[in-house]
């Protein structure tokens, strides 16, 4: 019953032409808007979820990004190993992360804010993203712990 209500508020605040207004869109948009609503897995409680990319040479110990020949996918530049592993889908690196570990929601802010915009200066150094993650992951969660099982839990669903 929840997720009906969240389909439609979706569906109801891109379906507004004041929302369309307010967010710039260009061009012209058809309505109704087709919505299609995706659950984001929100299981990763630690950090050690990147520390496969030390392990597997991505990033060096000390936390400098390698890098690599230049190239462009998708009109993104991609001129070290941790961009290519998140944008180029055949590159030698993709399957350090797992179709599963790619829709957990914490995977999709850090390749967010590693990929950037069209103005993004990539950063040589994996801490300050690490870092950035994990602050927007815990401000858009909402954690509790289990009185029973003293486990940390997160109780927040994400579309």
């Amino acid at each position: 019953l929840l997720l009906k209500y969240i389909y439609r508020l979706i569906n109801d605040f891109f379906s507004s032409s004041i929302n369309l207004n307010s967010l710039n869109i260009n061009g012209s948009i058809s309505l109704p808007i087709q919505i299609i609503k995706q659950q984001i897995n929100t299981n990763i409680t630690s950090l050690n979820f990147f520390d496969r990319l030390v392990d597997r040479n991505i990033v060096t110990a000390s936390g400098n990004i390698k890098g690599c020949i230049e190239e462009i996918y998708d009109g993104i530049s991609c001129g070290d190993l941790l961009r290519d592993l998140l944008v180029n889908e055949e590159s030698d690196n993709r399957n350090i992360f797992n179709e599963s570990d790619r829709n957990e929601l914490i995977f999709y802010i850090f390749r967010l804010l590693v990929i950037g915009g069209s103005m993004c200066q990539p950063d040589d150094h994996i801490e300050r993203y690490i870092d950035i993650t994990k602050t927007l992951y815990k401000n858009l969660l909402t954690v509790y712990k289990d009185s029973n099982t003293n486990v940390m839990k997160i109780s927040s669903n994400v579309y």
